[in-house]
């Protein structure tokens, strides 16, 4: 191993695994210049206390729902990252909003799963 900050050569192996970087690390004459003079934790990256606009109850509900439809219908968690299912949830959510009131349920909504047959046989 090669320290980055004073390119001392290090030894590795096995037995002491990062040890001898991490004890040189401390000592190192050039590590307040260096990149790891203070190494960024997930917290640097992604702090839970951040505001959000939606409140986290309803969060956790959608969380829950999304979790629910993948474990349900046997879908990939990635589905929810595909563009044809948040096109799906905005129309959903705008069909919501567009009503006066919010009693729409959901099943008279959706299209009966024989609409898509039908459409593609009579084409």
């Amino acid at each position: 191993m090669c320290c980055d900050a004073c390119k001392g050569l290090l030894l590795h192996s096995s037995l002491n695994d990062t040890n001898n970087l991490r004890t040189h690390v401390k000592s190192c004459p050039k590590k307040e210049k260096s990149s790891f003079a203070y190494q960024k934790t997930v917290h640097d990256f992604y702090s839970p206390l951040k505001s959000s606009p939606i409140p986290r109850e309803i969060k956790f509900s959608v969380t829950e729902a999304c979790t629910e439809f993948c474990a349900l219908d046997a879908r990939a968690f990635d589905v929810m990252r595909g563009d044809g299912f948040k096109n799906l949830a905005k129309t959903l959510f705008d069909a919501d909003r567009a009503t006066s009131t919010s009693s729409i349920e959901i099943t008279d909504l959706l299209p009966h799963p024989t609409y898509f047959m039908n459409k593609f046989i009579s084409k």
